[in-house]
């Protein structure tokens, strides 16, 4: 089951991209034009609206609505999954029962055919998973498959972890992660430099803060019962000033928590002093 981040650093994204507005605004016309091209004629208009139209603004505005309920833009496309497909689909669902039961309630759907919803549902849901499955492509990213974020306790021994950084590298590791058997390791949350991506997820893992919220979503975390065990960086957060690094370390330090580099590369060691036996700085990948 997945259950929502327990954080209030992870903000609820209003935003919906240029390609899922256009193609929500186009689909009922295709899918009119599919049925039967006489459907899209306008005959007494500007007197009356044909009830063909009013399906088509009554979808387009349950469509909008669907997609933010779903948050449909929270996965990036490049990093896109089974699970932000199953958001499409669950998307497309409640458009096309929501539109079809104020039409029915309104005007009985007269003057659409039966089988619209049907082919509008599917027009709708197909272009959306097409759309980004190129972009996937285009990318040549390999993105990992995250089909549950809620807490496991398949495992005594689970550590939690909070990913910095969010990067093709990043995706893979969510990916071995979920297909550990057993399960050992969890990748809770992912903080990154960008505020452009915060509240969105990669591979179904949600970007709850920025890089410099590590201590107060960890001890968020912590007052709902998740204890964060390993902060791991990825390459695309490497490039954080010597300054930054030294900071992310003392708080792992001061709440006991591994401070690790997913790469086999060693992390510069922070100018500041550190206890190594409270933060370590870990050489090698960590074991999944």
């Amino acid at each position: 089951m997945r259950l929502r981040s327990p954080t209030s650093k992870s903000n609820f994204n209003l935003k919906l991209s240029p390609f899922d507005v256009f193609w929500a605004g186009a689909t009922p016309f295709i899918a009119l034009a599919l049925r039967d091209p006489v459907l899209l004629e306008l005959p007494g208009f500007p007197r009356e609206l044909p009830p063909t139209y009013q399906y088509a603004l009554v979808t387009i505005a349950c469509s909008i609505l669907a997609f933010l309920l779903f948050k449909v833009n929270d996965g990036m496309t490049h990093f896109f999954s089974v699970h932000d497909v199953l958001a499409v689909c669950g998307a497309v669902a409640v458009t096309v029962a929501s539109s079809s039961a104020i039409l029915f309630f309104i005007t009985r759907m007269d003057g659409v055919p039966r089988s619209t919803p049907l082919i509008y549902g599917l027009v709708l849901g197909s272009g959306m998973i097409f759309a980004r499955t190129v972009v996937r492509a285009l990318h040549k990213e390999t993105p990992g498959r995250r089909e549950s974020i809620g807490l496991d306790s398949t495992s005594r021994h689970l550590r939690r972890v909070l990913l910095i950084g969010v990067d093709r590298f990043s995706a893979s590791t969510i990916k071995l992660t979920d297909h550990q058997h057993p399960r050992t390791v969890q990748v809770v949350a992912a903080l990154d430099a960008r505020e452009a991506l915060v509240g969105r997820s990669i591979s179904g893992v949600k970007i709850v803060g920025r890089v410099q919220d590590l201590a107060a979503v960890v001890d968020e975390y912590a007052v709902h019962g998740v204890d964060v065990d390993e902060v791991w960086l990825s390459d695309d957060a490497a490039s954080l000033r010597d300054g930054s690094l030294a900071d992310l370390a003392e708080r792992c330090a001061e709440r006991d928590i591994k401070f690790a580099r997913i790469r086999r590369r060693s992390i510069s060691r922070p100018k500041s002093p550190l206890p190594p036996s409270r933060c370590k700085m870990t050489p090698s990948r960590p074991s999944i």
